[in-house]
Parts: structure tokens; C-alpha cells; sequence
């Protein structure tokens, strides 16, 4: 790899990084894809919030374990404040109307909260083995390492 003569600047980067044009859809498909993205939208939202405020309300649920229940909700909420109706803009345009840094920042809110969702299912996997495996080492682990873990993703 020979690069000492090629120079990078942050406009070449930024066009060969253009997002993807959404494939062809008839005025029916479009209406019908955007009505059901509205509806998984406001469930998604929903049930995630039923679930947090189950979380707050209910003293028995507060558990270490579940902790990790209640961050994956709010990663799954910031989905779907953030990238689902974006998505669904694009989707009823045919295209992406608004400005590219906008796009840019919807694909970086997706990709964060896709990593975030991935990291606390890895830990709480982690939490419920050692429960079920290890349990003297599981009841070492303080809640000060479980905030660090969720504070972290």
C-alpha cells in the first residue's frame, strides 16, 4: 500500500460515503410500509415505556438483572423517537430531502443505539449465567460494577 503521494481530504471522504437510495416502491407500498412503520413505532415506544415505568413502579421488579431490561428499553426507544420516523421520511419522500449531515446523524443514532441494544443483552447473558452457573461469584459482583457496565453501553 503506497499512500505517501494520495492526500485525503474530508470532502472525498464524505462523497464516497453518500447514503443508499431506498428501492422503487409503488404510492400503495409506500402508504402501506409508512402506516405499518407508524404503528411498530408508537408500540415500540409504548410497551418499552410500560416497561420502564413497570421498572419504577413495582418495588419487586427493581432487581439487578432487570436493570439491564429497563437500559435495553431506552436504547429501543431512542430507535424509535429517532431513526424510525426519519426512516419513515425517507421512505414517504423517495428520497432524502433534508440536509446530509441529518442523514448522517440518523445513521450514527442507529448505529450507537444498535451497539448499545448488542452490549447490554451481551452483559445481561453475562449477569444470568453467572447467576445460574456461578452464583456465589454473581453475588460478589456489586451493583457499583452493574452501573458501570450500563453506563458504559
Amino acid at each position: 500500500m503506497n499512500n505517501s503521494s494520495s492526500k485525503f481530504d474530508s470532502d472525498t471522504i464524505f462523497k464516497s460515503m453518500e447514503p443508499a437510495v431506498p428501492p422503487a416502491m409503488s404510492a400503495v407500498g409506500v402508504g402501506a410500509y409508512c402506516t405499518f412503520m407508524h404503528v411498530f413505532t408508537l408500540f415500540t415506544a409504548i410497551v418499552n415505556i410500560i416497561v420502564i415505568v413497570a421498572f419504577f413502579k413495582f418495588r419487586f421488579l427493581r432487581k439487578q438483572s432487570n436493570v439491564y431490561i429497563v437500559s435495553l428499553a431506552c436504547a429501543d426507544i431512542g430507535v424509535a423517537v429517532v431513526v424510525m420516523p426519519l426512516h419513515m421520511y425517507e421512505s414517504w419522500n423517495g428520497g432524502w430531502d433534508l440536509p446530509h449531515w441529518f442523514c448522517y446523524f440518523r445513521n450514527i443514532v442507529d448505529a450507537g443505539m444498535c451497539a448499545v441494544s448488542t452490549y447490554n443483552l451481551r452483559v445481561l447473558a453475562l449477569d444470568r449465567y453467572l447467576a445460574v452457573c456461578h452464583p456465589f461469584v454473581h453475588m460478589k459482583i456489586s451493583r457499583t460494577a452493574s452501573a458501570l457496565a450500563i453506563a458504559f453501553s
